[in-house]
């Protein structure tokens, strides 16, 4: 059941990271910056993780701010 966890929460963080190499890339600050190979590098990658689940964090702090806020008043 715990490995089951881990691997939900790595292939999340692999979606998540993923998706924001993707939306960074169409930035036209970031496009020449970010190429083809930076999907491959791990070390990118782990930094993306960490971003990503940072972003993620703050997104649901906000969201059940917004429900309280509104479930509440």
């Amino acid at each position: 059941m715990i490995n089951l966890i881990f691997s939900s929460y790595k292939i999340e963080n692999r979606y998540n990271s993923n998706s924001l190499i993707y939306v960074l890339r169409k930035l036209p600050v970031f496009n020449d910056l970010l190429t083809d190979d930076i999907y491959k590098s791990i070390k990118f990658k782990k930094i993306f993780g960490i971003i990503s689940s940072i972003i993620n964090i703050f997104k649901i702090l906000i969201f059940k701010l917004i429900y309280f806020s509104i479930v509440y008043y």
